[in-house]
């Protein structure tokens, strides 16, 4: 689907990049602004969201937890960890 059809179908506004502000006389070199997309303009967003929603997380729940032991319950239940420990056995194994 197109970007057009998407925002219709929910109503939304279509997505835009932010007027520049030129800088002051006194500062500007002259040149050209940099022209932005919308995909990279959004892209930095998202991706300082997604370092923060990581920062959060780890700040929660720190590596060191007990966390860990309930991944292991976890990896058992699954069968992983079973697999796993039978490898390292057999390999101690003359």
């Amino acid at each position: 689907m197109s970007d057009g059809l998407l925002c219709r179908k929910f109503q939304l506004d279509p997505l835009t990049v932010p007027r520049q502000q030129r800088p002051p006389k006194r500062l500007d070199d002259g040149s050209e602004p940099a022209e932005e997309t919308i995909a990279s303009h959004y892209r930095q967003h998202y991706f300082k969201l997604l370092d923060k929603v990581t920062s959060c997380l780890s700040d929660r729940f720190p590596e060191n937890s007990d966390l860990r032991v309930y991944r292991d319950v976890e990896q058992i239940i699954l069968g992983k960890f079973v697999i796993a420990a039978e490898r390292d056995v057999s390999l101690m194994m003359p």
